[in-house]
């Protein structure tokens, strides 16, 4: 048995903002591990090798600080709206998901400031409710608030 599945009025994958590529991380690795045994070898001769050994541990512990942080921008969110249900799930770095669902007829958008200033991207419906795109940035928040309410508009006037 086939069944149907609703048609996507809107859909969008929220994921947090990475400066360099995996491709600029390693070019940055090797400079500094060339850059780095170059001036361990001028250490050990004057009878310093032991700061080769720091310098390689340096290497490993900053290209494990870089792994991590590139391994974190691996989550998202992907929010769909459909006629029935807007649907939100949450990937985590490790591809782990958790889903929300909330009823499009009753649902509010709401950008909320935070005390410290910080603004939140929060989700309700019937009494539920979810902040969405936490990483995302101020103006990237704003923008994906603006989007989900546009699309929530096109909804109800398609419905009514």
């Amino acid at each position: 048995m086939n069944i149907a599945s609703p048609a996507i009025i809107y859909s969008t994958t929220l994921r947090p903002h990475r400066s360099a590529s995996r491709q600029a991380i390693n070019w940055l690795i090797g400079i500094l591990t060339v850059a780095f045994a170059l001036t361990g070898l001028g250490f050990s001769l004057i009878g310093a090798w032991p700061v080769m050994g720091f310098f390689g541990l340096d290497i490993a512990l900053l290209a494990g600080a870089f792994y991590l942080n590139n391994r974190s921008g691996r989550a998202c969110e992907v929010i769909d709206l459909t006629a029935e249900e807007l649907k939100v799930r949450r990937i985590d770095p490790w591809g782990r998901e958790r889903a929300w669902s909330f009823q499009p007829q009753w649902l509010n958008i709401n950008l909320n400031k935070a005390p410290q200033g910080v603004s939140q991207l929060e989700v309700r419906s019937h009494g539920k409710a979810l902040i969405i795109g936490a990483f995302l940035g101020p103006d990237e928040r704003q923008q994906a608030c603006e989007n989900l309410r546009q699309a929530l508009k096109r909804l109800n006037e398609v419905t009514t």
